[in-house]
């Protein structure tokens, strides 16, 4: 992503956080603690609400997704740690659907003039089912934007798939060459970001 110049007022952020239930977000214990891959999403996700929240004072949205999703608005760190125990990991990857489902909101906010800058983190751990279709939203979001800066897509990658990280990777790395208006995705394992702040997060999130 292009770096902002400083531009980001993390005072008027909108933060979306995105989390995967696929099935192998809970077979797979490929993670720092031990935990099974949902487990350790979920402290991350909850620590993330709790921190996030002077950047977003009426809550983030959290949208827990496999084949289908739900979204929840304005949550707190308690409702976050509900969600978890409200949703067993099952089914398939469909973030092309999610994510095509939470920019069509921002779309829809910016044309009615109340959109705010938007970062989306996106807690996941595996390719997705259709990574052209995945390519294709991104560019295609892209697109539609005035500037850099109105959206950041952070994938955070928990687990250690191979094909994951060089898919994510990918995603960061060659969109503009493949006819991306601005590069507004920028991905790590959660290995390389667990220990920045919220805030510095969201800032590499938008300047990377």
């Amino acid at each position: 992503m292009a770096e902002t110049n400083g531009t980001i007022n993390l005072n008027n952020l909108d933060v979306e956080l995105i989390v995967d239930k696929s099935g192998s977000m809970g077979s797979n214990k490929d993670t720092p603690t031990g935990q099974t891959r949902f487990e350790y999403a979920q402290e991350t996700a909850v620590a993330l609400a709790a921190q996030t929240a002077p950047f977003d004072p009426d809550g983030i949205t959290v949208t827990v997704f496999a084949g289908k999703w739900r979204t929840y608005e304005n949550t707190t760190p308690e409702t976050v740690a509900r969600i978890f125990q409200e949703n067993v990991p099952m089914g398939s990857t469909n973030t092309e659907g999610v994510l095509r489902a939470r920019l069509d909101a921002y779309f829809a906010r910016k044309a009615a003039g109340t959109a705010r800058s938007t970062v989306f983190l996106v807690l996941t751990d595996g390719t997705p089912d259709s990574e052209p279709a995945l390519v294709n939203l991104i560019i295609e979001a892209s697109r539609k934007l005035d500037r850099d800066e109105e959206v950041a897509i952070q994938f955070i990658q928990i687990g250690r798939d191979a094909a994951a990280t060089a898919f994510l990777q990918r995603l960061d790395d060659q969109l503009v060459s493949q006819g991306a208006k601005f590069d507004i995705v920028d991905s790590h394992p959660i290995t390389d970001v667990e220990d920045l702040t919220p805030a510095e997060l969201i800032e590499k999130a938008f300047a990377d």
